[in-house]
């Protein structure tokens, strides 16, 4: 991949700061650039520690999560008894430090799937792609699909089926003819969606447990 990935570790224990620091440079997939325990700065991509003598990890998790909510958590501690805590902040991922060699990995292959979904880009015309991430959602309606952004509506001549393979793993049906881009969720209740613009959606009885599922893992990723 092109582009560079900020990313800060948190850790007190300052050799396994650096030892997982080598890690990320060597994984050739993404490219890092990399701190260790800078507070002052966002970043995309936070690993954390949880048990540290002078700050809880877990508290620190939710600031960030409040002040940065597109940042990524990785909690990567040995203290694996408290990962039901810490799931309550919805981090990407739990990375044990005795098995970080074996899960890191996998967690970084995740990571650059969905770096790579971002770039989607879906054709509505010769002339014109849209990128995936700016659609909010996408009605079905007579032999068209109508794509709405925050700002337009497009025509597609397309199946919804189609244009749903084709897109990446935010979207979600919430009825026979509508699917949703869950970045643009604002909240949902028992039968309506509505969307950070305010835009309420139907949302079939048959689609919400799949719905809450796909939301609680999307939550769980960003």
């Amino acid at each position: 991949m092109g582009d560079v990935m900020k990313v800060v570790i948190i850790d007190d224990d300052i050799n396994f700061a650096y030892k997982l620091k080598n890690y990320l440079i060597k994984f050739n997939t993404i490219s890092f650039d990399i701190e260790i325990n800078n507070y002052d700065k966002e970043f995309e991509l936070y690993f954390l520690d949880i048990d540290m003598p002078d700050m809880d990890g877990i508290s620190y998790a939710r600031s960030i999560k409040k002040k940065y909510p597109l940042s990524r958590i990785i909690f990567v501690s040995y203290r694996s008894d408290l990962v039901f805590d810490a799931i309550q902040v919805f981090p990407f991922s739990f990375v044990r430090k005795e098995k970080m060699n074996e899960e890191l990995p996998m967690v970084l292959e995740e990571i650059c799937e969905l770096e790579k979904d971002k770039k989607k880009m879906l054709k509505i015309n010769e002339q014109f792609s849209l990128p995936v991430n700016r659609i909010c959602y996408i009605e079905k309606r007579g032999s068209y699909a109508h794509i709405y952004t925050e700002n337009n509506v497009y025509k597609l001549r397309k199946s919804l089926s189609n244009i749903f393979d084709f897109m990446n793993s935010h979207f979600v049906y919430i009825n026979k003819g509508t699917i949703v881009n869950m970045k643009y969720v604002n909240e949902y209740q028992k039968e309506n969606i509505i969307l950070k613009d305010g835009t309420i959606l139907y949302m079939s009885r048959g689609r919400r447990s799949e719905f809450m599922l796909s939301y609680l893992k999307y939550k769980e990723e960003i």
